[in-house]
């Protein structure tokens, strides 16, 4: 450890905090011997020396304890260390834990070669393509042998260490080495060529093939220990397994609880790190703990099933709720739907899943949901005005569902609650208005159709309009359908609406068709709109000049275009267009308001600045630029985001609409 470190851990205590003192280094060597010599493996001999310096001076390179490593390594049948080995660094060279040469993960199992020193993670069983052994046998080695490898190169063949025979399985006379050792050494024996010392170099080199070779011999030895030990370690974990099941089930405890606590599990992972048999003596010692924890590891296990169950049972409830609303039923809020008394009875029911998907309780449910919709139905219309609404008629709709009824959330006027407050909300009827800008331009258009918003094709009639429907109150005539009308009504403060025969919507489209929907879907690009989001076809509906004024102003310059514009436009529309169905107060506001307005192209008798200039006949020519640059911006053309700011910038419109804009017409 640093010394960032140790200060950093230092600093972190207090100075009451005191650590706990160690009493295992006053124990007299000889008893710390025998507690050493009664352990299972060299490792826990290593473990200990890594402990303290104390303990690491006590251990390691140190003569008079040597033999208790001999004695640990022995119990284990391990070959003894070759010449260059002390006993303490063979145990850490045998047991220690490092990280994988290929993915660089800590991996506390054996040395997969200890010829290479060489550690990788996985296993022999079923390997897969992202095993670590495989991808080192195919991206980090190389197969050699006498007849591959250059002439020149063959002396070297002797020099690396190699892949053991029992790990690689490969014939006599092929050698897998490390890819990098291989590529270093030829570096090495042409960069001793270059120089002119190749022959210190081949002398060097066969005391390391000398060398090289008792070390693959010796590895030989070691990996069959090894492969001995994990088969043993294998063996001995499934015994442990069958063992701990026959000691639970002759105590009545539930086998995976039991394998789930503290005391066990660092229990049963110490015997088999040890490669030691589980005894009915080691679960007596740690009987009080685990059978206090097995109590606990129970109810755990109760809990997540009742939670299981709950939540298996609200998902249930959820699917059934969309399921109605795909049918069309007129259902609360999920969060009041999961508040019927029948739904909170099944929701806490083992079987909820069963219940709902069999269908029991449709008809007790059918009935509840009436119960509400009858009583939302009578709070909607107190809000309305009209409490306690009722009708013999079967014929008559009730005022809440009326086609012209429409309400505001007073949440979206002024937004008290956070949005997760405003989810846990219930429904009330309290949190609604009516929305007055809605129901007077629902009311004007259903007395220019001449629907009775008390039938019950109400709503199937008005929708049948399409795109007739048009706004007088906007600076030039605007199309729109009877969806796209109720949000545009919010834009007036009193807004006149009417409708037009097809002919009439025809004139003022000029061509342009109006798309329902259109806005939404290039904003969120779904489809084809994804497409033509980018592309500049787009022009504003408040800037468009007629086409007649248009072909006027081309074929004939000394003509005006406001002239053409009020002569053609203006009578065709008004000759075909019915006078707009509003009361005489909207009228008196949408004509004469307040403040300077823009001139329309149905009032001819404000044409604008332009009026001195078509009492004239010759018109000075820069009136006549001005005409044609104001010409050229009305057709302007963009791609869906500049015709969203042009809308915005120009026209004050925050919220583009499909009545807005209109894709212009390949030529």
């Amino acid at each position: 450890m640093s010394k960032y470190k140790v200060e950093k851990v230092v600093c972190k205590l207090s100075k009451e905090e005191v650590l706990p003192r160690c009493f295992l280094n006053w124990i007299p060597l000889e008893i710390l011997a025998e507690v050493l010599l009664n352990t299972a493996s060299p490792r826990d001999a290593v473990a200990l020396a890594r402990c303290s310096k104390f303990f690491c001076a006590t251990l390691v390179n140190n003569p008079s304890t040597s033999y208790i490593w001999k004695s640990l390594r022995q119990k284990r049948s391990i070959p003894p260390p070759m010449p260059n080995w002390t006993e303490s660094s063979y145990a850490a060279f045998l047991f220690d834990e490092g990280p994988c040469e290929v993915c660089k993960k800590k991996f506390n199992g054996f040395l997969y070669s200890f010829s290479l020193r060489l550690r990788l993670c996985g296993t022999n069983q079923m390997p897969s393509d992202n095993d670590c052994r495989r991808i080192w046998r195919k991206e980090h080695s190389i197969e050699l042998n006498w007849t591959t490898v250059q002439p020149r190169y063959t002396p070297l063949l002797s020099w690396l260490p190699v892949l053991e025979s029992a790990v690689s399985d490969v014939t006599v006379g092929r050698r897998i080495v490390r890819k990098i050792d291989w590529e270093q050494l030829v570096d090495a024996f042409n960069k001793a060529a270059m120089e002119g010392t190749l022959a210190a170099f081949l002398a060097r080199g066969t005391r390391i093939a000398k060398r090289t070779e008792h070390i693959v011999k010796y590895s030989d030895q070691l990996v069959s220990w090894k492969q001995k030990q994990e088969a043993q370690a294998k063996t001995t974990k499934e015994s442990n397994d069958e063992i701990a099941k026959n000691i639970a089930k002759s105590e009545g405890w539930q086998y995976w609880d039991m394998k789930m606590s503290v005391s066990f599990s660092t229990l049963r992972r110490c015997k088999n790190l040890s490669v030691e048999l589980l005894t009915h003596a080691d679960i007596n010692v740690i009987r009080a703990s685990l059978e206090e924890e097995i109590i606990n590891v129970g109810e755990a296990h109760d809990r997540r099933r009742k939670e299981s169950e709950y939540h298996d049972g609200r998902v249930a409830v959820e699917k059934r709720y969309n399921d109605l609303r795909i049918g069309g039923s007129i259902l609360p809020p999920l969060e009041d739907f999961r508040k019927l008394h029948t739904m909170q009875l099944v929701v806490e029911q083992p079987s909820a899943v069963k219940i709902l998907t069999s269908h029991q309780l449709d008809k007790p449910l059918e009935e509840e949901l009436n119960i509400w919709v009858r009583d939302a139905r009578n709070a909607l219309g107190k809000v309305l005005g009209y409490p306690d609404w009722k009708t013999p008629s079967t014929s008559r709709v009730h005022v809440v569902d009326r086609v012209n009824t429409r309400f505001l959330c007073l949440s979206h006027i002024c937004p008290k609650l956070r949005k997760d407050q405003r989810k846990k909300a219930m429904w009330s009827a309290d949190n609604f208005v009516a929305d007055t800008h809605a129901i007077v331009a629902i009311n004007q258009v259903l007395a220019a159709a001449k629907i009775d918003p008390v039938r019950l094709k109400a709503a199937e009639e008005l929708h049948e309009l399409h795109d007739r429907i048009v706004c007088h109150t906007c600076p030039v005539p605007l199309v729109m359908n009877s969806d796209v009308m109720v949000r545009h009504s919010r834009r007036h403060d009193v807004a006149i609406f009417n409708v037009v025969s097809r002919e009439a919507a025809d004139l003022i489209l000029q061509g342009a068709p109006f798309k329902s929907q259109w806005a939404e879907r290039l904003r969120k690009g779904l489809g084809d709109c994804k497409r033509l989001r980018t592309q500049h076809v787009f022009s504003c509906r408040h800037c468009a000049v007629p086409k007649a004024a248009q072909k006027e102003a081309d074929t004939n310059p000394s003509a005006s275009v406001e002239a053409t514009e009020v002569a053609d436009v203006h009578d065709e529309v008004v000759r075909i267009m019915p006078p707009p169905a509003a009361t005489d107060e909207a009228v008196e506001l949408a004509v004469a308001p307040e403040g300077p307005t823009r001139p329309t192209l149905l009032d001819p008798s404000n044409p604008g600045p332009s009026e001195s200039a078509v009492l004239g006949d010759q018109p000075s020519k820069a009136l006549l630029r001005q005409k044609r640059r104001k010409t050229a911006k009305a057709n302007a053309v963009y791609d869906f985001n500049g015709i969203r700011s042009h809308v915005k910038a120009k026209h004050g419109i925050a919220w583009i609409g499909d009545e807005d804009f209109y894709q212009v017409p390949a030529s």
